[in-house]
């Protein structure tokens, strides 16, 4: 049974909240750095922290990130994101903890096209030059 489990997971593309906050602890994403994922939807996990985030840059497949009302995550998370380098869209869309700093990081992406920072409060418009070369920027 081991073994189709580990089958199964090694062919997975997408994965989301639903189908993983509960039965994995998010705070040690070990669990997920090894697998062929395209699409990460974690979307308003409780249980995502800025440490979850370490293990992101092992996903090399990945293009679709929406992170969307993780309230737990802060710039210190989005750095481990600068080594994800086949993003092409995120969603960071209520994520309160927010600010100038992780757009840094955030424009470091290479191929960055969408990038969602609306209701990102501690986001000002004034400072977001470093980000201007992404084609789809909601704030």
């Amino acid at each position: 049974m081991k073994i189709i489990l580990f089958l199964i997971l090694h062919l997975l593309t997408t994965l989301t909240a639903e189908s993983i906050c509960g039965y994995c602890q998010i705070n040690s994403s070990y669990c997920i750095k090894s697998l062929p994922l395209q699409c990460l939807r974690l979307r308003g996990c409780t249980k995502l922290t800025n440490d979850s985030l370490f293990y992101f840059p092992e996903l090399s497949n990945l293009m679709v990130l929406d992170l969307s009302g993780c309230k737990l995550l802060d710039d210190r998370g989005l750095f481990y994101l600068e080594g994800v380098s086949n993003l092409l869209f995120v969603d960071l869309s209520n994520c309160k903890k927010l600010s100038y700093n992780s757009m840094i990081s955030i424009s470091t992406i290479p191929g960055l096209q969408y990038l969602n920072i609306q209701n990102c409060p501690r986001i000002s418009r004034e400072r977001l030059y470093c980000i201007n070369q992404i084609p789809y920027l909601l704030y």
